[in-house]
């Protein structure tokens, strides 16, 4: 997949090259056509593949927030 990278008030600086480097790769190895509607099913493959890379499952912050998060 083709990707374009943007780093939000400078955020790269504070995330390992390996994690980077491993993340990037997943995203460019994954083999998905973007079309109209498509996000959830990218997001779910690109997750599906963290998981296998061993990054864990979402997991929710807080039983009355929407906020989830996905870690190594």
């Amino acid at each position: 997949m083709k990707t374009e990278i943007y780093s939000h008030c400078n955020g790269e600086k504070f995330v390992q090259n390996e994690i980077k480097e491993s993340i990037l790769k997943i995203i460019n190895e994954t083999d998905f056509i973007i079309k109209e509607g498509c996000a959830k099913e990218l997001r779910m493959s690109i997750l599906s593949q963290l998981k296998t890379a061993g990054w864990s499952d979402d997991f929710v912050l807080d039983a009355n927030s929407q906020i989830s998060l996905t870690s190594s």
